[in-house]
């Protein structure tokens, strides 16, 4: 989201009013697809997509955690590793799963903002 704010400088990122309904713009040697759907964009590349709609105008490092397991299952992941840890998700779980994540200090949950938004950790 970062590289695409910087080719699009656009100034309603709430509303997406001024970005053209599709087009590509180059990350990291890749030409990426775009569609912007709503208040939300859609990012594909190959067989691989990331939908993002919540919090663009203020700071592309959030996201919603249901985007993000939409993500894992597209990609056909039921668990993900971290610190050797195996952590299995679906929709049902999606929350446990995000808090276990918290723990091992990735990700904060932005509590200003409405729904499970997190920030990934620095």
């Amino acid at each position: 989201m970062i590289s695409f704010k910087e080719i699009h400088k656009n100034k309603d990122w709430v509303l997406l009013t001024d970005i053209p309904k599709g087009g590509s713009f180059e990350f990291n040697n890749q030409m990426w697809k775009y569609n912007k759907h709503g208040t939300g964009i859609c990012f594909t590349y190959k067989n691989y997509y990331v939908d993002m709609n919540r919090n663009m105008e203020d700071n592309p490092t959030t996201f919603d955690v249901y985007r993000i397991v939409d993500y894992l299952e597209h990609l056909g992941k039921d668990k993900i590793k971290s610190e050797d840890k195996l952590i299995g998700f679906d929709y049902k779980n999606v929350s446990e799963m995000f808090n276990q994540i918290e723990t091992l200090g990735l990700i904060k949950l932005r509590k200003d903002l409405s729904g499970k938004i997190y920030e990934i950790v620095k």
